[in-house]
């Protein structure tokens, strides 16, 4: 789930901020906890252009198989271009 923050009436040219996450507990024969927080900016250079950040961190944890544990932060950036005018 995804909470997006942003200033105005949600026009395109406006930056915002999204946070939020997932997180999954499994109790059953083999206990899992999966969590995923994370965090996205947007920021428009252009009327029809836009830069993206996205920061996430994936921690699954296993108490039964804890060698298989881990955690991992990732960094995400795109461009996107909205509207494409062929000339």
């Amino acid at each position: 789930m995804l909470l997006r923050l942003q200033p105005g009436a949600w026009k395109p040219d406006k930056p915002s901020l999204g946070l939020g996450g997932t997180l999954y507990v499994n109790n059953g024969s083999m206990p899992t906890r999966y969590n995923v927080p994370q965090a996205r900016v947007t920021l428009p250079v252009s009327k029809d252009v836009g830069v993206n950040a996205e920061w996430r961190w994936y921690s699954p944890s296993e108490s039964l198989y804890p060698i298989e544990n881990f955690a991992s932060h990732q960094l995400l950036s795109s461009l996107a271009i909205r509207r494409f005018r062929a000339n």
